[in-house]
Order: C-alpha cells, then sequence, then structure tokens
C-alpha cells in the first residue's frame, strides 16, 4: 500500500465503520494475511450503572442516557479491553459533555507517535471531543502530513473547524458515505488502496 490518506465521512449509522473495518481486511489479505497498524479506535458505550454496553444503532439515544466514550489501541479489539479509567476520554448526556482532555494529550498522542514505517495508521473516529485539545489536535495533522498510509473516519459535525479542516487536509481523499453509496465505494476503494 502507498501513502495514501483516506478520510470517510457521513451521518451516524452510514457505515463509515464498517467500510474502514472492510478495507483494513482487503489491505491485510493483499500483504498475504499480514498488516501492522497504528492509531486508535473509538468506542461509545452507554453506562447502564453497574455495566457499560458498546452502543449500537439500533439502540439510538433516549433521554437520561449516559454514555461514555473509550480510546483503544487500532490493534487491539475493542471487545476484548477493559474499560477502566486509561481508556475513558469522556461522559455526555444531552447537554452535558465531559472531555478528558489529559487523556487525549497523554494516551491519545501515544497512539500516533513512533509509528513505524511500514505501518497502517487507523483513526477511527476524529470528532468534536478533541478539537479543543491542540497537542492531539496537532498530532493527527502531523500523521496526515506524514509518510504513513492512513485511513481514518471523521465524525460528521457543522460548526466545527478542526472537523472542516481534517476534511480538507490537502494530499487527503474524502469520501462521503452513504447507506446508499457504500457497497460502491467499497468497490472503488479496494482498488485504490491496493494500487
Amino acid at each position: 500500500m502507498n501513502d495514501i490518506k483516506i478520510l470517510l465521512g457521513g451521518l451516524p449509522g452510514s457505515g463509515k465503520s464498517y467500510l474502514l473495518k472492510r478495507l483494513i481486511n482487503v489491505i491485510r489479505e493483499s500483504n498475504g494475511g499480514k498488516l501492522k497498524t497504528a492509531g486508535f479506535c473509538t468506542k461509545l458505550y452507554v453506562d447502564q450503572g453497574d455495566e457499560c454496553r458498546m452502543r449500537t444503532e439500533s439502540h439510538g439515544k433516549s433521554a437520561g442516557d449516559r454514555f461514555r466514550l473509550y480510546m483503544f489501541p487500532a490493534d487491539k479489539e475493542a471487545e476484548d479491553q477493559n474499560l477502566n479509567e486509561e481508556y475513558l476520554l469522556g461522559e455526555f448526556t444531552e447537554g452535558d459533555k465531559r472531555v478528558n482532555a489529559d487523556r487525549f494529550r497523554t494516551y491519545g498522542v501515544s497512539l500516533l507517535s513512533d509509528i513505524p514505517e511500514d505501518a497502517l495508521v487507523i483513526m477511527d473516529e476524529i470528532g468534536t471531543f478533541e478539537q479543543n485539545v491542540t497537542e492531539f489536535t496537532d498530532k493527527v495533522f502531523e500523521v496526515l502530513s506524514g509518510p504513513n498510509p492512513v485511513l481514518a473516519v471523521v465524525k460528521e459535525r457543522e460548526g466545527s473547524d478542526f472537523l472542516a479542516k481534517v476534511r480538507t487536509f490537502p494530499g487527503t481523499l474524502f469520501y462521503n458515505v452513504t447507506e446508499e453509496n457504500r457497497d460502491e465505494l467499497a468497490e472503488l476503494l479496494q482498488v485504490i488502496v491496493c494500487r
């Protein structure tokens, strides 16, 4: 895979992360089953008091739900991770958002640092929680400017200068994913990433 930088945007539930995983599998298969990755994956969990469960699109959002956003290394499956404070980026309910900026400054930056030259960088998802954490946003732009190939999901959010800059960053290819185009887009992007 060359140093291509592919960014996937779209509405929640459009299939951005699904498409990203599909592309990762294609790249892995084209490399004989081996693929070195770096970066991060975020997962949203619904806090139900004594337990958290991963949020799915079928769950939706209900008034009073408390959500917890976690970040994991891209080379690990989120389901295999402990939901401890080390990975917690923040919590929110409707109208109340608490961001752990220090977690982005330390843990988040570490996941985007010292990237091996032969690694594919995965960022799933770049969103609004980190938009005011300069150390982390600078690191995102550094990775997008660097030599490694990148596959990233970018949250759809109007009014975020950070996300607008990510989507239009020089040298990247941005694709808007919809339920209607995701399969066709998958075929197109498979050709691009396997050149």
